[in-house]
């Protein structure tokens, strides 16, 4: 029985060690070696319905602010957008 839970604790520890999916920012920063520059929520609906003071404007400003204080050049006018979240991949047309 001893035996048992020490290979299923073993075995946990491995699976965890294994898992390569990003869960946090913190991964995201390392994984990529950037800084994140802004989190948008998910299923946000129109932001003139939402209002102004919402927290999905809210985050649009950040990421807006966080962009333009991030900019060292002004002849670089190229923004990547990275979305993290699962979705099903079309396959190519034949």
């Amino acid at each position: 029985m001893v035996f048992g839970i020490i290979v299923g604790v073993g075995l946990a520890f491995f699976i965890e060690y294994l898992d390569t999916s990003v869960k946090t920012i913190d991964d995201v920063e390392r994984a990529f070696q950037a800084p994140v520059l802004g989190v948008i929520p998910q299923n946000v609906g129109y932001l003139i319905d939402e209002g102004p003071e919402s927290r999905y404007a809210e985050a649009y400003r950040v990421l807006r602010t966080n962009i333009l204080f991030t900019r060292k050049d002004d002849k670089l006018t190229s923004v990547v957008v990275v979305s993290a979240g699962a979705a099903k991949a079309n396959p190519p047309p034949p």
